[in-house]
């Protein structure tokens, strides 16, 4: 049998290992030159990631009163309204960047020569209509778009959703001849730190003119996945973090089915012990036809996937997800559901069944639909809980204030699995010890998996997914070609072979990777020149997709072949193949036509005089939109903060991971390492320049450092807010104008996995050199202190701006804890008794004291704040707003954005009255304010913020980039709502 067959490959586990262990030592033995450019990300810099990469989202949550969010609508649509009453609120945005990121610029040879070439932002979701041509994605916190030609080029066709943050998009022929139905549930699904969840589902019967709201998924979960029966256009299924949704009316309205997943069935929310029990990371409907038996279609196969599996709650026995699995029903109705209970392996050494339950983390479906395939067919991508946890503690624990500790495992990834009758038994295919072979051809093998501790799969809680050809099958109909993302595009690597577990339990390794990590004339860790990474040899010039593959989609050619389309962390790729031709490494410069500059992810940008503007990129690095419009990509990696000189726009300053800065003054030609000496610092670690000063900066961890002379300076410590007797703290924001500086810090600044009873309980505090025992003085430790911050809640502080004209008075703004919407203030065990309330607080004696000036703000979670000309501009989760002073008396919602995360806002130089904006998933813009001759900074009568819901299924709106029904989209979860906690 095929599970007999699959028990003599563990003879050859010995063997495998061997190899593996030769591999190491000869990557211990060779000597190279280590270029961090070109290395993956490491295992702690992955743990710091996913603690800290949006550390600006959550906002207060206790419970949240009936209605709050469509309240939180209301109140920013009053916002709109209060734009002629306050002074530069009617000025317009200019979109920044006409052309794609580009990675391959001659004038930037760190990245030149990656393998990359054309890039947008992540793209976590596909969906294909047959019937019309149309491709459908969702680029991350970027909305809906639309391609006619199979992705060669993109239109945005999402900017007037609620909001832009969508998990996954279908479509279904249920609706008009000319349009069917598109459908969305919103929140994005990568799970990880950058995660902004969303508000429940939306479907368009004018493909994307216009949207109506679904009734029954709440908000503020992630969207993993969202699925039509192909035997019921009206039947569609939404996977969330909260549960699987069942819709008969396609997509108008959706209930529950309450999964059995032991004591969690169907309990929703984030205030209690279940709020991690009921993750559907994907769900499959059987397609009817095909050559298989049973072949009528409509079962439903659904995964419960927590990335951390059984870990109990710090403090408590009790499992996070207590029963992570398989679960299948023959109609998919509410309460029909079984929970596969005797298909797991019953160890990890036997390929037969699925991944042994403990194991079981976050897992994604992907089946057989071609007509001539065998229907009952379906595979699993699996990742390993108990890796993932690193055998007992999870790196989802990790504490951006602690930097020591065992790294457990180089991967988090258990497995491939395949079963022929849908679901019923399970044969594995590869496993973890497969993938890191050097016959797979992964860039990962060698140096990377031995000292970088980074093999194939080690993000595969973050990013995954698994798709068979439709084209391709035996006679019996099963596939022959498979194909799945992890770091890397893999495929089956023995051409016209039935991927049905038989002949992979007889191989070596099953699969081979086709979109590798680098190409061109890069490999990982080397600056050594080719051939000196002996498993995956690319020619200088090719290309490659970038890493982190988020989703994939098969679309078959009307002449037998067939496109592969995969999205990842720097956009769309694709390539063509007739029928039966093998796939190839060749994906051409990626398909960014039409997203451009519209989709970037970016974290920071700052502007120049002469209109460059330098910026840093979520995974797709730091660079300068140019002048004309060419934004180019100048240093690699993840890309966070950023400055630039504004009289000289060679000069700028970037920063990858854990604090490393770089500092070039020849615009991105070379670069010279710059980091501050300190220690535990943030994986995205702030700094800032002085306005009236461009060679002077200021950065930290627990120590505070600055640096005054600019390029070619050096960093002095002027200050430690560690504090005897109290936890360990981290610096989260920095502010300088002039001698005047500030900093927030936080001490167990991220939540998750916590234990209050062991006093890990969050805190935020302050600190300064103003007002201090000496006059403030740049470079110096002189005034510094820790101010007593009286009056400010004990919440994350995104961001502080000192007022130019009086150096103690002084803006901040909150949010909640470090990352994780889905896992936020007032989620169940937190016990923080300072929540309070308000998102925008002032300072008039260099933060001993603080008032609460958040006023009309819709209640969401800021991120940004800069002072201009006697007002004030917050960026929040839900858009820009300007008050009409710097008291908060009345509050204007700029007009012109999709809506977006806005998260870095900096005056333009030279200036009065332009902004340069960053926004998380729509990229760069340019805000021009209006005249404020005619208007008033005086306070005026404004309404207060309705509450009454908007009826569910009315049509939101769809002229230009509308703000009047902004959203808030994922505030339920993020807590940036009318939501209070009572203090006892």
């Amino acid at each position: 049998t095929a599970g007999e067959q699959a028990f003599g490959r563990a003879a050859a586990d010995d063997a495998f290992h061997g190899l593996i262990d030769s591999l190491d030592q000869a990557s211990r033995d060779r000597v190279v030159s280590c270029r961090p450019i070109q290395s993956p990300e490491s295992f702690r810099e992955l743990s710091a990631m996913q603690a800290e990469r949006n550390i600006t989202t959550a906002g207060p949550l206790g419970v949240t009163p009936q209605g709050a969010l469509r309240g939180a609508m209301a109140a920013k649509q009053t916002a709109t309204a209060a734009a002629a009453t306050v002074p530069g609120a009617q000025g317009t945005f200019t979109k920044l960047g006409k052309t794609p990121l580009i990675a391959d610029d001659p004038g930037a040879p760190s990245v030149n020569g990656l393998g990359l070439a054309d890039q947008a932002g992540r793209v976590d979701s596909y969906a294909y209509d047959a019937v019309h041509g149309r491709l459908f994605s969702a680029p991350g916190t970027g909305g809906v778009w639309m391609s006619t030609n199979v992705g060669k080029s993109w239109r945005s066709i999402g900017d007037s959703l609620p909001y832009q943050s969508v998990g996954a998009v279908t479509w279904s022929p249920a609706g008009t001849a000319a349009d069917g139905t598109l459908l969305v549930v919103s929140g994005e699904a990568s799970a990880g730190g950058s995660v902004y969840t969303g508000l429940g589902a939306f479907y368009s019967t004018d493909s994307g003119k216009s949207w109506q709201q679904s009734e029954g998924i709440p908000d503020g979960l992630m969207g993993f996945e969202i699925e039509v029966d192909p035997s019921s256009p009206k039947t569609v299924y939404a996977a969330t973090s909260q549960g699987l949704y069942r819709s008969a009316d396609a997509g108008r309205t959706y209930a529950n089915v309450k999964l059995p997943t032991g004591a969690c069935a169907g309990k929703t929310g984030y205030n209690n012990i279940c709020q991690n029990g009921n993750w559907v990371t994907d769900v499959q409907i059987k397609a009817p036809g095909g050559v298989g038996p049973d072949n009528k279609g409509g079962q439903v196969l659904a995964a419960v996937g927590y990335r951390a599996g059984t870990r109990p709650y710090p403090g408590t026995t009790t499992p996070q997800s207590p029963q992570n699995g398989l679960y299948r029903s023959d109609t998919g109705a509410p309460g029909t559901f079984t929970f596969l209970k005797d298909i797991y392996a019953a160890s990890d050494a036997s390929p037969v069944g699925f991944a042994v339950q403990k194991r079981v983390g976050r897992t994604e479906l992907g089946s057989a639909t071609g007509p001539k395939q065998n229907h009952n067919f379906v595979y699993a991508i699996v990742e390993d809980a108990v890796l993932f946890n690193g055998g007992v503690p999870t790196i989802d624990a990790v504490d951006p204030t602690v930097t020591s500790g065992p790294v457990p495992s180089n991967t988090s990834f258990n497995g491939i699995y395949v079963s022929s009758n849908f679901g019923s038994s399970w044969t594995r295919m590869a496993d973890r010890f497969e993938l890191q072979l050097p016959i797979t051809e992964s860039a990962l093998i060698g140096t990377s998996q031995t000292a970088g501790m980074y093999a194939p799969g080690i993000q595969s809680w973050y990013n995954q997914w698994i798709e068979p050809d439709p084209t391709t099958a035996t006679a019996a109909g099963v596939p022959t070609r498979l194909v799945f993302g992890l770091e890397e595009v893999w495929e089956s690597r023995l051409d016209n072979t039935a991927q049905d577990g038989t002949t992979q339990a007889l191989e070596p390794a099953s699969f081979k990777v086709i979109g590798p990590y680098f190409a061109g004339d890069t490999c990982a860790f080397s600056a050594n020149p080719l051939p000196v990474c002996a498993t995956q040899q690319t020619a200088s010039g090719d290309t490659t997709t970038h890493p982190d593959q988020q989703s994939g989609i098969w679309v078959p050619g009307k002449d037998g072949g067939v496109t592969l389309v995969v999205g990842n962390d720097g956009g769309t790729y694709s390539q063509t193949v007739a029928a039966g031709a093998p796939l190839t490494k060749k994906w051409g410069r990626g398909n960014q036509a039409g997203y451009n500059a519209n989709t970037l992810l970016p974290y920071d940008a700052s502007a120049a005089k002469d209109g460059t503007v330098a910026f840093g990129l979520q995974d797709n690095g730091s660079g300068v939109i140019q002048p004309g419009g060419k934004v180019v990509e100048t240093f690699g990696g993840d890309g966070f903060f950023a400055a630039i000189d504004p009289d000289d726009s060679k000069t700028y300053y970037n920063e990858t991971t854990l604090a490393d800065m770089r500092v070039t003054t020849d615009g991105g030609k070379t670069y010279t390492t710059i980091a501050p000496p300190v220690t535990a610092p943030l994986f995205s670690n702030p700094f800032v320049m002085d306005p009236t000063d461009a060679d002077h900066l200021l950065s930290g961890g627990p120590e505070i450092v600055e640096r005054t002379g600019g390029p070619a300076g050096g960093w002095v410590q002027v200050f430690d807010i560690t504090e005897k007797g109290q936890a360990a703290r981290q610096m989260t924001s920095v502010e300088l104008q002039g001698a005047a500086a500030y900093v927030g810090f936080c001490s167990t600044c991220d939540i998750a996995n916590k234990n209050p009873a062991a006093g890990e309980i969050f805190a935020s505090g302050f600190a300064t050199n103003v007002g201090g025992d000496k006059p403030a003085e740049k470079g110096s430790p002189a005034g510094w202190h820790i101010a007593k911050a009286k009056g400010l809640p004990d919440r994350y502080i995104t961001s502080i701006a000192a007022d130019p004209t009086n150096p103690k008075t002084v803006y901040v703004t909150l949010s909640g804890y470090a990352n994780r919407q889905w896992w936020p203030v007032g989620a169940f065990n937190d016990k923080n008794p300072n929540v309070g309330e308000g998102h925008v607080f002032k300072s008039t004696d260099a933060g001993e004291t603080f008032t609460n000036i958040t006023g009309t703000l819709p209640d969401a979670p800021a991120r940004s704040i800069e002072v201009n000309r006697g007002q004030l501009v917050v960026g929040t989760d839900v858009g820009v707003f300007l008050s009409n002073n710097t008291s908060g008396q009345r509050w204007a919602a700029l007009n012109g954005l999709p809506n977006v995360p806005v998260v870095s806002i900096k005056n333009f130089p030279g200036t009065t009255d332009r902004l340069v904006l960053a926004t998380f998933g729509r990229g760069i813009y340019d805000y021009r304010l209006s005249s404020r001759v005619g208007t008033t900074t005086g306070a005026a009568p404004v309404a207060a913020p309705v509450t009454t819901l908007r009826p569910a299924g009315r049509t939101l709106p769809t002229t230009g980039l509308p703000v009047a029904l902004a959203a808030v989209a994922m505030l339920s979860l993020l807590g940036g709502l009318a939501v209070r906690r009572r203090i006892s």
